[in-house]
């Protein structure tokens, strides 16, 4: 496995009284390689606090696990992977370019290659006419990208990417899923944690969901169709309204516009009936579209029976602007 987390608990001092509230209890995780996983809860549900514990910013009170083969914590693994936190703090005196050059000598890389590299990134992320535009005149969004482009400098074994889409426009957000498919289509393992569960659903494979502290539910997202089959939509044109009433008893709910007439199937042998009969009418059969549970309202049913008040993770104050490359300390 590329990352293992094994009973992992983890808890932070808090109040007048400084009494430990539990962020993770028993938190198990596993992710193969080439898996584009989404780690989705509710703030305060232990999502950064997962990935820092990863990467070693944080050290677990119980349990342990490994990341790329090498126990929790290993400097030397750092190379191997890129890392995005949900806030990051880059130095604001340098420009882009100086920036991904800065990060770059930290991996080990320069000279031509290093140059060929950065140009190319700051292509990708659409930062190439910034690239001389020193950090503290960059927009959030502009940061983001940036960021996106120092995680994807050493071309990682593993993309860890905490929230990448918070706070981004939709032409942003479209510019990470589309590198985070890129990764997937490389063979790269991908983990990012998010509550925008719309992106999620387009870009992972698999999604767990944190609540408790602990992982309540994992999905794939390829079956998310057969977890919960709920009705066919079959539209049909060309019918009259006699057709439309003696068709009724078939469907759950109708719904006509102009002269399209979309009726809402339970699954099964009800949508062939349906499609017979309609047909037989004279009816012009427009569209079957299966009605599948999307990834929120798994998520919400996964959420709702054991509702528990929002709890805020530690707030981390970084003692100097810092970003984490490969091969830091």
């Amino acid at each position: 496995m590329v990352v293992r987390l094994e009973n992992v608990h983890k808890s932070f001092a808090s109040g007048f009284l400084m009494r430990r509230q539990p962020v993770l209890q028993e938190l198990s995780l596993a992710i193969a390689p080439g898996e584009t996983y989404a780690l989705l809860g509710a703030n305060g549900a232990g999502k950064s606090t997962t990935l820092r514990i990863l990467l070693g910013l944080s050290r677990p009170d119980r349990g342990g696990g490994s990341m790329l083969g090498a126990p929790l914590g290993e400097p030397g693994v750092r190379r191997r992977l890129g890392y995005l936190p949900e806030n990051p703090i880059f130095h604001e005196q340098l420009t882009g370019e100086e920036f991904l050059r800065f990060c770059g000598s930290m991996l080990g890389l320069g000279g031509a290659g290093l140059t060929r590299r950065l140009h190319e990134l700051l292509e990708r992320v659409e930062l190439t006419g910034a690239r001389k535009v020193r950090l503290r005149k960059m927009s959030k969004g502009m940061l983001q990208r940036l960021g996106l482009a120092q995680a994807l400098l050493g071309d990682p074994e593993l993309l860890i990417l905490d929230e990448p889409m918070s706070g981004l426009d939709p032409p942003g957000r479209k510019l990470v899923r589309d590198l985070i498919l890129e990764q997937r289509a490389a063979g790269k393992t991908v983990l990012f944690s998010t509550h925008i569960l719309g992106d999620a659903e387009l870009v992972c494979t698999r999604a767990g969901i944190l609540r408790g502290g602990r992982v309540a539910a994992e999905l794939q997202l390829e079956d998310l169709g057969r977890l919960r089959a709920e009705g066919v939509e079959v539209t049909v044109s060309g019918l009259r309204e006699s057709d439309v009433q003696a068709l009724r008893h078939r469907a759950t709910a109708v719904v006509q516009s102009g002269r399209s007439v979309m009726f809402t199937v339970a699954p099964g042998e009800s949508v062939h009936q349906l499609v017979r009969e309609a047909l037989a009418f004279g009816g012009y059969l427009e569209s079957v579209v299966p009605r599948r549970a999307s990834l929120e309202e798994i998520y919400l049913d996964v959420v709702r029976p054991a509702a528990e008040p929002e709890r805020s993770e530690r707030p981390v104050q970084p003692a100097r602007p810092a970003v984490l490359v490969g091969g830091g300390r």
